[in-house]
C-alpha cells in the first residue's frame, strides 16, 4: 500500500485545504476567484494579452485562487482542481475533482492524460493497439493528408506510418473518420500501414490483454446553472450522457458547482505503471460557450469572434439580470447593443468573419518548368497531386501570353506534372518559372482560445477582437465594433468645402513607425505558440526594398487565432493598414451626424487636392456649438486582398509521450579527401527533452556495435575513425533522455572510399575585349576559381590567391565544361592563376599562371604541331620534341596533365620538363599561340619518368628493452633520397627472413620505430632483424646491415 499512497502522496498534502465544501452545494472559502464585472474596468490601460497565455490555461493546476477561464470556440484546457481524495482497500482509486471554465458550454470533449488521448469525445476509453490500420493512399501535400479508412485516431496522438515515400512517427491531426495529416511532405503516394504508438487505458490480465475494467471514469459537466450533484449520467441537470460516473460517487464530495464546466475523475491504480509520471497531467478539449446569435435568434455553440464579443459584452444571456449576476463580462443590457440587420451592425460583422474564402490545401509550392503553346499545358518541376476542378493559385508563371497571378480551376490532369486551367490558352511556348499551389477554403475568421479572467475586461476584448482585427466601439450609448475591410459602399453623406469647416489636421505615422515585415504570434490548438510572418520569407519582401533594407518589425498578439492563415490574414491586413495609414481630423457641420463610427465617407477638398477620396469614420463626436468633430483614416481597398501565400507548418504536437523519444533524422555519412574516416551528421531529434545522442559503428565483418562517444544535443556530427578505403561500415544514431530513455536507432550503411584529387583541363582565347577561358572539369573536380590581374606590359606580378583577385568561383556544370570570359582592357595582358578543389573543399590541381594579351593582332597559328614525343627522360626530368609544321612565326604552349606549363619562343621544337617524380607517367601535349589565338593541339602522349634507385637505410641498430612486458625497439636513418618511402624490416631466427612491420615516413628523419611488444615472440627469444626502403615509381633499395637482439634481456638505456 505503501507504493500506492507514494503515487498519489504529491496531492494528498493539500487535499484538505481545497476540498473546502458543505453539504448543499454552497462553496465555502474555495479561493476561486469569479471575476467580477463593472465598466469601470475599461478605463484601465490594457493591450492584448500574449497568445502564450494560452499555454497557462492548458495547464493543470492546484491552486485555490486560481481564476476561472471562459473559453470561446474549442480548445484544450488544463481542469482547476479544488478536491482531491483516494478510496478503496488499497486506496488504489484516486478521485481529481476540476472546474474547466464558466458554463455553459456546448461539449466536454477528449480527455488527455500526459498528452495522450485517454477518452475520445464519445466516451470511449482507449484500450492497447491490436493491430495496424490499412492506409490507402497519400496526398503529396505538407501537411500530408493520410487516406485510411476508420482509422481511430484522435489529434495529438502519435502514428507510426509507413506507406509510399513516408516512413516514420507523427503527431497526428485527425480530419475526420477516414482521414488525417501528419507534418511532413509525401514525394511520393502508396499503400501501407498507420499503428497508433499511445499507450490504452484499460486493465489488463496477466497476459497482457485488455479486461472490460477501465483505469479511467468520469464525469463531464456543462455548466448549467441548474445542474446539481445528485443527478446521474444522461439525467437533466447532471453530467453528460456518455459519462460513467456522476460526482456523487466520489467519496466526501457534495458540491453542485452550478454555472461552471468541470470535470471529475476517478483512476484506478496499475501496478504495471500505467502512469510513469505520477499523477497525470490531466487536459480536456473543450467545445466552449454556447452564444446568442442575432441572426437566427438562437442559442448554441459558435467560434464566430463577433458572436464571441457580443456574449463577453452581455455576459451570456443574462438580459435584464442583476448586476450580481454578471460574472466575466461587462452586462451590458441588449437593448444596448446594436445587432443591426443584414449588412448592418453586429449582424453584418459577424457575416463577414463566416466569410468563407480561399487559402492553401497545404503548404509548399510547385514549381513550373514550362508551358506549352500547343496543348495549353503547364508543367511542374515535381508531381503536383492535382485533379481535375482542383481550385489554384497561381503566381509569376512565364507564359505567352502572360498569365495574371490569381485563381484559377484546373481544367485536366494529363500526367502527375502536367496540367490546363479552365478558360487559359497560351499563343505560344513559355520557359520555367512561377509556382502553382493547390486551394482549399475557410472561414474568414475565428475565435478559439481561454480568457482569464483575472486580466481586464478591455484586455479580453482586445483579446477576443484580435482575431479578426476589429476595435470595440459605443456610440450613442450602444455597443458595436468596427471592422475594416473590402466590398463596402461609401456613405450617401459625403464630406467637401459645403460640410467641411476650419482647419485641417494631417497626420502619417513617423518612418520609424511605419513597419516592412509584420509578426503575429498565434496558439495553435496543439503545441507551443508560433509565429507567421507578413511577407512570407517565401516571397519578396517590396517594403524592405522601399525601406533602404532598413527593418522595422511590428509584433501581433493573436491569443484566441488557432490557424496559420487566418494569423497570416490578420497580419498582411495590418501590415498594410500601416504602411498606408493617413490619418486627419477635421470639424464638419451638424450634418455630418449622418455618419457612424465603422462607415466609409468620401471626402473632396481643394486644399489637399482630393476628389471623391474614400475614408473610415473611426471616431465622432459633438462639440459645444453643435460641430461634428471627426477623426478619419483612409481606406485602401488593397490592403484586404485576401488570397494569401504558402508555407504554414504542419499541425503542433501533443504533449511529450513520457516513454516515447523522437528519433533523429537525415542520417549522412560521407567519406572526405585523403583522412580516412567516416563522417556522420543527423537532423535533431523533434523531441524537447532530448539530451545527447549516442553513436555507434560495426564493420561489415564485425558481429558487435562499437561505440563512438555521446554528443551533447546541440551537436549534430561525429567522426568513425580509423577506417580504410574500400570497407563497408554500419553505422546508428539516437536521442537519449536525461532520465535515460532513449529513441529508435536511425541507421545507414555506408563505402569508405576516398574522394579524389580534382583535375581539369583549360584552353585560352582573347580577343580585343576580353579573354576566354575554356575549362573542362575533371572527374573529382567539384569547384574551379580564377584569380586574374591586367597589366599593361608582359611579364609583370601573378594574381596573389585573395578574395579581391578572384574572378569567378564555378561549380561543377551538368555538362562538366563551361567558359569564363573576364573583360580586359585592349591591348593589355591577362595573368591567370586557375585553382581546384573536390566535393570535400580541398585543394587540388593549380595551374600555371597563364598570360594572354587582349588583342587579335593579325592572323593566329598557321598550323597546329605535330609529331610530339619524349627524346629522353630521367627520374624528375621529360625532355620533349616536336614538329612545328611549317609555322616558325607561333609559340609553343607545353600542357602537362591539362594545365600549361611553359610557353616556348617562336621556332622552338624542343623542351626539358623538369620538376616530375620518379616512375610516374603524365601526359604532355603542345599547341601553337599567337594573336590571342591558339592553334589545335597536337594530342596528349603519354611520357613516363625513369624510376628512382633508393638509398639504403643507414645507422640500423636492434635493442632489447626490459622495462615492462618484454620487448625491443629498432632505429635507423632515412637514406638520402628515400623521403616519403616506407620501411620494410624482416626478422629471422634461423637464416630465413620474414615480414616483421612496416613503418611509414612520418617526418624528414624519423627516429626509427618500437616493434610491437610481446605477442609475437616468447620473452628472452633472440632474432636477427634488417630493413630496406619502398616506394611507389622508385626501385626499392638495398638491404641495410643486420643487427640482432633479445626480447627484454638489455637493460633500458
Amino acid at each position: 500500500m505503501s507504493g500506492i499512497l507514494g503515487w498519489f502522496g504529491g496531492l494528498l498534502s493539500v487535499a484538505g485545504a481545497i476540498a473546502a465544501f458543505v453539504p448543499g452545494g454552497q462553496l465555502v472559502g474555495l479561493g476561486l476567484v469569479l471575476a467580477g464585472a463593472g465598466l469601470n474596468a475599461l478605463d484601465r490601460t490594457g493591450g492584448t494579452p500574449p497568445a502564450a497565455d494560452q499555454g497557462t490555461q492548458r495547464e493543470m493546476v492546484l491552486d485555490p485562487a486560481a481564476h476561472i477561464p471562459v473559453v470561446y470556440g474549442r480548445t484544450i484546457v488544463g481542469p482547476r482542481l479544488v478536491y482531491v481524495t483516494q478510496s478503496g482497500a488499497s486506496f488504489e482509486k484516486l478521485y481529481l475533482v476540476g472546474v474547466l471554465c464558466e458554463g455553459p458550454i456546448s461539449a466536454i470533449e477528449e480527455i488527455y492524460l500526459d498528452g495522450n488521448c485517454a477518452v475520445l469525445s464519445d466516451g470511449t476509453v482507449r484500450g492497447e493497439v491490436t493491430s495496424a490500420k490499412t492506409v490507402s493512399a497519400l496526398d503529396l501535400l505538407t501537411p500530408c493528408q493520410v487516406h485510411c479508412t476508420g482509422h481511430g485516431f484522435g489529434t495529438g496522438e502519435s502514428v507510426r506510418v509507413v506507406a509510399g515515400s513516408v516512413d516514420g512517427d507523427y503527431y497526428v491531426t485527425a480530419i475526420d473518420a477516414n482521414h488525417f495529416t501528419i507534418p511532413t511532405t509525401a514525394t511520393s503516394s502508396g499503400t501501407g500501414s498507420a499503428l497508433r504508438l499511445n499507450p490504452g487505458y484499460m486493465k489488463q490480465d496477466t497476459d497482457g490483454h485488455d479486461t472490460t475494467t477501465p483505469l479511467v471514469r468520469f464525469a463531464k459537466y456543462l455548466g448549467s446553472d441548474a445542474q446539481t450533484s445528485a443527478a446521474n449520467p444522461g439525467d437533466a441537470n447532471g453530467p453528460t450522457a456518455d459519462s460513467t460516473m456522476a460526482v456523487h460517487d466520489v467519496p466526501g464530495w457534495a458540491g453542485a458547482l452550478s454555472g461552471l464546466a468541470y470535470l471529475v475523475l476517478e483512476l484506478l491504480y496499475d501496478k504495471d505503471a500505467r502512469w510513469p509520471n505520477g499523477v497525470p497531467e490531466v487536459t480536456v478539449m473543450v467545445k466552449g460557450r454556447t452564444v446568442y446569435d442575432p441572426r437566427s435568434a438562437a442559442t448554441a455553440w459558435s467560434d464566430n469572434p463577433i458572436l464571441c464579443y457580443r456574449d463577453y459584452l452581455s455576459d451570456g444571456a443574462r438580459y435584464g439580470a442583476s448586476a450580481g449576476a454578471v460574472r466575466y463580462g461587462l452586462g451590458i443590457a441588449a437593448a444596448d447593443l446594436d445587432d443591426g440587420t443584414h449588412g448592418t451592425g453586429l449582424h453584418a460583422l459577424a457575416d463577414y468573419c463566416d466569410g468563407i474564402v480561399s487559402c492553401p490545401a497545404g503548404t509548399g509550392l510547385t514549381a513550373v518548368s514550362a508551358t506549352t503553346g500547343s496543348n495549353e499545358r503547364l508543367t511542374t518541376a515535381k508531381a503536383h497531386g492535382l485533379a481535375t476542378n482542383d481550385v489554384v493559385w497561381v503566381r509569376g508563371v512565364s507564359a505567352t501570353p502572360a498569365l495574371a497571378d490569381g485563381e484559377y480551376v484546373v481544367a485536366s490532369t494529363p500526367s502527375g506534372t502536367t496540367l490546363t486551367l479552365t478558360g487559359v490558352t497560351f499563343s505560344g511556348d513559355g520557359g520555367a518559372g512561377g509556382t502553382v499551389q493547390k486551394c482549399t477554403t475557410q472561414k474568414r475568421y475565428s475565435c478559439n482560445g481561454a480568457l482569464d479572467t483575472g486580466r481586464t475586461l478591455q484586455e479580453n476584448l482586445n483579446a477576443i477582437l484580435s482575431s479578426c482585427r476589429a476595435f470595440p466601439t459605443q456610440e450613442g450609448g450602444r455597443w458595436s465594433a468596427v471592422l475594416t475591410r473590402a466590398g463596402l459602399t461609401p456613405s450617401s453623406f459625403a464630406l467637401d468645402v459645403t460640410t467641411i469647416l476650419g482647419d485641417w489636421e494631417f497626420a502619417t505615422p513617423d518612418s520609424g513607425d511605419v513597419p516592412n515585415l509584420v509578426l503575429a504570434t498565434f496558439a495553435p490548438r496543439f503545441g507551443d505558440t508560433e509565429t507567421v510572418e507578413w511577407p512570407p520569407t517565401t516571397i519578396t519582401n517590396p517594403y524592405l526594398e522601399d525601406d533602404a533594407y532598413v527593418p522595422n518589425v511590428r509584433e501581433l498578439e493573436l491569443p484566441m487565432t488557432q490557424d496559420y492563415y487566418q494569423a497570416q490574414r490578420v497580419a498582411r491586413c495590418a501590415l498594410e493598414e500601416a504602411r498606408n495609414k493617413l490619418v486627419v481630423a477635421l470639424t464638419a457641420t451638424e450634418a455630418a451626424l449622418a455618419l457612424s463610427v465603422g462607415d466609409l465617407v468620401n471626402v473632396s477638398h481643394e486644399t489637399p487636392a482630393w476628389t471623391a477620396k474614400t475614408f473610415w469614420v473611426i471616431g465622432l463626436g459633438i462639440n459645444p456649438d453643435a460641430t461634428v468633430r471627426l477623426l478619419l483614416m483612409e481606406y485602401l481597398a488593397t490592403a484586404y486582398d485576401e488570397q494569401l501565400t504558402d508555407d504554414a507548418p504542419g499541425q503542433g504536437t501533443a504533449l511529450p509521450l513520457p516513454w516515447y523519444v523522437a528519433p533523429p533524422t537525415g542520417l549522412l555519412l560521407t567519406t572526405g579527401t585523403g583522412e580516412q574516416r567516416i563522417k556522420v551528421t543527423w537532423t535533431a531529434s523533434t523531441d524537447a527533452l532530448a539530451w545527447r545522442y549516442e553513436v555507434e559503428a560495426r564493420r561489415s565483418d564485425e558481429g558487435t556495435w562499437r561505440g563512438f562517444g555521446f554528443w551533447d544535443a546541440a551537436t549534430l556530427a561525429a567522426i568513425i575513425a580509423p577506417v580504410a578505403d574500400g570497407e563497408v561500415w554500419a553505422v546508428r544514431v539516437r536521442a537519449v533522455r536525461r532520465v535515460g530513455t532513449a529513441s529508435a536507432w536511425l541507421e545507414a550503411s555506408h563505402t569508405v572510399g576516398l574522394i579524389g584529387a580534382s583535375v581539369f583541363t583549360v584552353t585560352v582565347t582573347a580577343d580585343a575585349a576580353g579573354v576566354d577561358y575554356a575549362l573542362t572539369f575533371g572527374v573529382n573536380c567539384a569547384t574551379v576559381e580564377l584569380y586574374s590581374i591586367q597589366n599593361v606590359a608582359s611579364g609583370a606580378a601573378n594574381p596573389p590567391t585573395d578574395i579581391v583577385y578572384r574572378s569567378a568561383r564555378i561549380e561543377r556544370p551538368a555538362s562538366g565544361t563551361v567558359t569564363q570570359r573576364i573583360a580586359t582592357t585592349a591591348d593589355y595582358y591577362r595573368r591567370t592563376r586557375i585553382l581546384s578543389y573536390n566535393a570535400a573543399g580541398l585543394l587540388g590541381q593549380e595551374n600555371a599562371v597563364v598570360e594572354t594579351r587582349a588583342v587579335v593582332a593579325g592572323s593566329g597559328p598557321t598550323a597546329a604541331p605535330t609529331t610530339l614525343a619524349e627524346a629522353s627522360d630521367g627520374p624528375d626530368h621529360l625532355d620533349i620534341s616536336w614538329s612545328n609544321n611549317g609555322d616558325s612565326g607561333s609559340a609553343s604552349r607545353i600542357y602537362v596533365d591539362g594545365a600549361v606549363i611553359h610557353t616556348a619562343a617562336a621556332a622552338a621544337t624542343t623542351y626539358t620538363i623538369s620538376g616530375l617524380q620518379p616512375g610516374t607517367t603524365y601526359q604532355v601535349d603542345v599547341d601553337h599561340f599567337k594573336g590571342g589565338q591558339a592553334s589545335a593541339k597536337n594530342g596528349a602522349v603519354a611520357m613516363a619518368t625513369a624510376a628512382a634507385t633508393l638509398d639504403a637505410p643507414t645507422d640500423f641498430y636492434a635493442t632489447g628493452r626490459s622495462n615492462g612486458p618484454p620487448h625491443l625497439s629498432l632505429t635507423w636513418a632515412m637514406g638520402a633520397n628515400a623521403v616519403g618511402a616506407q620501411t620494410v624490416i624482416e626478422e629471422s631466427q634461423d637464416g630465413t627472413f620474414t615480414d616483421a612491420l612496416e613503418v611509414s615516413d612520418a617526418s624528414p628523419t624519423p627516429p626509427g620505430a618500437t616493434s610491437a611488444a610481446s605477442a609475437l615472440h616468447e620473452p628472452y627469444a633472440s632474432r636477427t632483424f634488417r630493413a630496406k626502403h619502398t616506394r611507389a615509381g622508385s626501385s626499392d633499395s638495398g638491404w641495410s646491415a643486420t643487427d640482432g637482439a633479445t626480447y627484454g634481456s638489455e637493460i633500458d638505456q
